[in-house]
């Protein structure tokens, strides 16, 4: 009632020029006069958003349906999000498409969809006027943001773990797993091994640059307790740098190029969660189970040591990221984020994530803005260094791996997730009427 009532609520100039004047006429008081007069000009501005950004939450139900379709139930599953450098768009991949958002006001901009697979990963262009998105269908699709034209085509090998652009904004670099399976001979298997490889494209020709990837220690099922190792890499123009974990414990850095090893890095107390690069390839985070840990590849000495300090990271703290100078680290665990000054080696602010269930988080260049989707399909804006939450961006995002089904009389659509850790929550949607 009250969204319906402010979507039916105008405002005209001359309209607030009658009532500006006619207060202005009837008031004794010259400065009573002055303070409602702007209290009535701020309360109409507001309203005048309200009804724009409830306008723009209508409008996306029926923007690129397929054939046939008639509106749009919610937004899709979520599977990745990019800020732009300068922290104006934001670019969510989901199965309905690519939705782009303008972060200041929250209103959607376009939705970006070949309604042919499910958009796993997306990425700006320095600059942030080109968009790539890789799909569920083997191809990377390279797209103009203004206009949302897509401008190119190409094929890549397989579901991508990352996407970014290098800083000429002429390559396109991709990060992925690729499979290698052994068949025992006495059964117990197959055993499967991932093989880490990180691939570069040219943007305007779709044409592969290069190919790398790197020797992984060799594991024995009937001896080791695993047989796969945690991988990550760093890419620029000038090098790809591969990290991840030994059987033993330890951590190996080794150049893409050569196989050649650059630093290698003790056992740590606990078990490792996550690696991530600072952005000038010169050192490397680590997160455990309870710390995160800074080393410095030249030297291969620690740097730092973050210790945990919210509970709630239930010892996983499992995602890093760097702003574009490398000067902020953001540390996700389950619930919240905690932000560090690496300059300062000194805790920043802790973001509490107000719904829990944090699914993703992205960290502008700059390092002032974080912005969160979590398990109710909200996404938030939040201020990285006051921990202030500052606007919720946008809803109706759906979990992973959702099911849905119809009521009986067709009215109701109820979905639920699959992943088991959230499998005991169920939405219910009302279908809206032909």
């Amino acid at each position: 009632m009250i969204r319906d009532a402010l979507g039916n609520l105008q405002f005209t100039s001359n309209a607030m020029q009658r009532g500006t004047r006619k207060m202005l006429c009837t008031t004794k008081s010259t400065k009573l006069l002055v303070s409602w007069t702007i209290i009535a000009w701020m309360i109409a501005v507001l309203l005048m958003q309200t009804n724009q950004v409830l306008a723009n939450q209508r409008d996306y139900t029926g923007w690129g349906l397929p054939e046939g379709a008639k509106a749009r139930i919610g937004k899709g599953t979520f599977t990745d999000m990019q800020l732009s450098s300068d922290g104006t768009r934001l670019a969510i991949a989901s199965s309905a498409g690519v939705w782009l958002y303008d972060v200041s006001t929250g209103a959607e901009i376009a939705l970006i969809t070949e309604n042919t697979a499910l958009i796993g990963r997306v990425a700006f262009s320095p600059d942030g006027t080109i968009l790539a998105t890789a799909g569920g269908d083997n191809k990377c699709r390279i797209w103009d943001v203004e206009s949302q034209k897509l401008l190119s085509t190409f094929k890549i090998p397989d579901w991508l773990w990352t996407l970014t652009f290098l800083n000429d904004g002429k390559t396109v670099v991709g990060e992925g797993l690729i499979d290698k399976i052994s068949h025992p001979l006495l059964g117990g298997g197959p055993w499967r091994w991932d093989v880490p490889k990180v691939w570069m494209w040219d943007v305007s020709s779709g044409r592969r640059l290069k190919t790398f990837t790197t020797e992984l220690p060799k594991f024995n099922p009937l001896k080791d307790a695993r047989t796969s190792v945690r991988v990550k890499a760093f890419a620029d123009s000038d090098r790809v740098t591969f990290a991840f974990e030994n059987k033993d414990g330890t951590i190996s850095v080794k150049a893409g190029r050569t196989n050649r090893e650059i630093a290698t890095l003790p056992k740590l107390n606990n078990e490792v969660r996550a690696f991530s690069f600072t952005p000038d390839g010169k050192r490397l985070a680590i997160a455990t189970s309870r710390n995160v840990y800074l080393w410095d590849l030249e030297t291969g000495k620690q740097v730092l040591t973050f210790p945990k300090r919210v509970a709630n990271f239930e010892g996983y703290p499992a995602r890093l990221a760097f702003s574009k100078d490398g000067k902020i680290l953001a540390v996700a665990g389950f619930h919240d984020i905690e932000i560090w000054n690496m300059d300062t080696h000194s805790h920043v602010v802790t973001l509490k994530n107000k719904d829990e269930g944090l699914w993703e988080f992205v960290l502008s260049a700059d390092g002032a803005t974080v912005i969160t989707v979590n398990h109710h399909g909200t996404v938030d804006v939040w201020s990285a260094q006051t921990g202030k939450h500052e606007r919720t961006l946008t809803t109706g995002y759906t979990n992973r791996f959702s099911t849905l089904m119809f009521s009986p009389d067709g009215k109701t659509l109820a979905s639920t997730n699959l992943h088991s850790r959230f499998s005991g929550t169920i939405l219910l949607w009302d279908v809206p009427p032909e």
